[in-house]
């Protein structure tokens, strides 16, 4: 199933909205879980929605850098 195109204010507000929930260390799907126990240890997966949390491809070979 295809994504619905958005439009430039709804991709703002989307945009913001995730800005919001990184900066305060939230879940990117629901917001409200909390990425980190500890300073450095993450979550397997967020304890409201369950999404699972896991490093992107290259986040080793891009963190040496």
């Amino acid at each position: 199933m295809a994504d619905k195109p958005r439009s430039l204010a709804g991709g703002l507000v989307h945009t913001a909205r995730l800005i919001a929930r990184a900066a305060r260390l939230r879940c990117p799907a629901c917001g409200c879980g909390k990425i980190f126990h500890g300073l450095f240890t993450m979550h397997d997966a967020c304890h409201d929605c369950g999404r699972p949390f896991q490093r992107g491809p290259g986040f080793f070979l891009g963190s040496i850098y």
